[in-house]
């Protein structure tokens, strides 16, 4: 299964996921992509009237999911419209939702529940400007039938919803009540990855939001302690604070990479949410340093 969370702070909305990929036998890889850019282009007699990305996250069948995601962008990258038609969320909306329907029911067909998925799609509205936020999922009706459903959500101010595992769902709904500077839904989704009692959340974290009305994926900083290991007789070691960049699973280390040969810059953003821990972490530091000095 997994974890998504989406919330909306001031004018902006986010979507947050781990990186766990689970399947019968147990974990299948910690490096599964669960937030995904959605390229939306609209044309009116050959002049591109709307440009933008929406975002996307899902639990649940990871063939599903990654799938509908791509299927989706290659559609909505092209959509063509013409006289005094107009194109609107609920309209993009629904044309995601048509494909999430089609593929489901293909999936289902073979797998049966695990070809399921449920999905949070966002993004600004043509006409409006406003930040608009669906959810796609299934049911079973009163006949025993499945059913999709497309359900528009109005987020609150600060207001967490969720995607996935129960047990993990549980336990966000406690932790969210710790929710104040410096804990934030970053600590949240993180303290959930570490829990080893909920084996189908893990992972890494990923995460994007909607500045500028357009949805962006960003990378994660962390901190850690660097423990002296290569010392020697003349050549001293001391502690000290990492910072680990991660982008969907993907370290980072701008230093000593290949990329950083390459001499160009890639321009993804990184966030820092961890700033509590990296205090912490420098804390210890100065602290066995300083232990290690008075030897």
């Amino acid at each position: 299964m997994t974890l998504c969370l989406a919330w909306k702070n001031n004018e902006n909305l986010s979507l947050m996921s781990d990186s766990r990929l689970t399947g019968p036998n147990g974990i299948v890889t910690d490096n599964a992509n669960k937030v995904f850019t959605i390229i939306v282009t609209v044309s009116k007699n050959k002049d591109v009237v709307f440009e933008s990305t929406y975002g996307m996250c899902f639990a649940g069948s990871y063939l599903n999911g990654s799938n509908l995601a791509n299927t989706i962008s290659e559609l909505t990258s092209n959509i063509k419209i013409y006289s005094d038609e107009i194109i609107n969320f609920d309209k993009i909306s629904e044309i995601s939702f048509i494909l999430y329907e089609h593929i489901s029911k293909h999936l289902v067909g073979i797998n049966r529940e695990r070809g399921v998925s449920e999905v949070f799609f966002t993004g600004v509205c043509p006409e409006t400007g406003e930040i608009n936020l669906s959810k796609f999922y299934s049911q079973i009706g009163q006949e025993g039938i499945l059913e999709f459903k497309r359900e528009d959500i109005k987020l609150e101010n600060n207001q967490l919803i969720y995607l996935g595992d129960a047990s993990a769902i549980e336990m966000a709904e406690k932790l969210k009540m710790k929710i104040k500077y410096p804990y934030t839904e970053f600590h949240l989704l993180d303290e959930i990855i570490k829990d080893e009692n909920i084996s189908t959340v893990g992972g890494c974290i990923q995460y994007g939001c909607i500045v500028a009305d357009k949805f962006r994926t960003y990378g994660i900083v962390d901190h850690e302690l660097y423990m002296p290991q290569d010392e020697t007789e003349t050549h001293k070691e001391y502690f000290k604070v990492i910072d680990k960049f991660n982008f969907r699973s993907i370290p980072f280390n701008w230093e000593d990479s290949k990329l950083s040969k390459l001499k160009i810059h890639l321009g993804k953003v990184f966030m820092a949410p961890f700033i509590d821990r990296k205090k912490s972490v420098q804390e210890e530091s100065d602290k066995q340093n300083k232990l290690k000095d008075e030897k």
